[in-house]
């Protein structure tokens, strides 16, 4: 984005102007956009209505009593539960971005309760289960990828970890697992927590409370052209005692397409070169 408050002297040379219109397009070549793209998003949450449907979300009930509810007092969405092993999964609707996606997602999580706690991207081509941790349990169809800090994978991983499901096994076979990063540390319970992470195509980058990311390939491409829906999922541990109330929440989600690489940059690229043929 240009920024018009701050325009050059006008005592810059033309020497210089052409040194920023290169080092501009060099940049854009590098991303793969063009200096006018701009990120659609996809979906934001909203928590002042009166249930999870208006805010654009599906609560899905797993065996014992627990569900995601509305809060519409502290605009969030919190893990209500009665009883021991109380699970349940919450989703939002399906998007498509051949370009890839960035989510961004702010949460509390209890210290006691959850044994399985995960949130990410997963392709539609899998069903919500309440019963089931996607990413956690490694379900059957969950190609996806997330971020998870309770159950066998951050077990395994040995914190919390940014991880991909691929999909391939039955649940609780962890074959399908890549974990990716472990480098941004684990979350502080209690707290209000903010994780991003981008996919795209070859690589991914995630950052926790702001943090410089870290960054990162896929052996094998990411599949941007399925449709993708945020998908989180907490189970209580069977030997918590039951609060009777909200523990873990989510207060923002937000879902943003990634701009594909455009034509406009491959341009870019071409009037790099041009400029710097003209300049010898």
């Amino acid at each position: 984005m240009i920024n018009t408050h701050n325009n050059p002297p006008k005592t810059r040379s033309l020497s210089g102007h052409k040194s920023m219109k290169i080092t501009s397009l060099i940049t854009a070549g590098i991303l793969g956009t063009s200096l006018t793209s701009q990120a659609t998003v996809l979906y934001q949450s909203d928590f002042t209505g009166a249930n999870l449907g208006d805010a654009g979300l599906t609560n899905v009930g797993g065996s014992g009593t627990g569900d995601w509810v509305l809060d519409g007092t502290n605009d969030r969405a919190g893990f209500d539960w009665k009883v021991r092993n109380a699970r349940a999964t919450l989703h939002t609707a399906a998007f498509q971005s051949d370009g890839g996606f960035t989510l961004d997602v702010s949460f509390q999580q209890d210290s006691a309760a959850p044994s399985r706690f995960d949130f990410g991207l997963v392709a539609d081509t899998y069903t919500p289960d309440g019963a089931v941790g996607w990413l956690s349990q490694a379900d059957l169809g969950a190609y996806g990828v997330g971020f998870t800090t309770s159950g066998s994978v951050a077990s395994t991983a040995g914190g919390d970890v940014l991880a991909f499901n691929d999909g391939s096994t039955a649940k609780n076979e962890f074959s399908s697992i890549t974990e990716l990063s472990t480098l941004q540390g684990n979350i502080a319970y209690n707290a209000l927590q903010t994780i991003s992470f981008t996919v795209t195509a070859t690589g991914w980058s995630y950052s926790k409370n702001g943090a410089a990311a870290t960054t990162g390939t896929f052996a094998t491409a990411f599949d941007t052209s399925k449709n993708y829906r945020f998908v989180a999922y907490q189970q209580v541990s069977s030997s918590t005692t039951p609060t009777n109330g909200e523990d873990s929440y989510y207060s923002d989600i937000k879902l943003t397409a990634v701009p594909e690489p455009s034509s406009a940059a491959l341009l870019g690229l071409g009037g790099v070169a041009l400029i710097l043929r003209r300049r010898k």
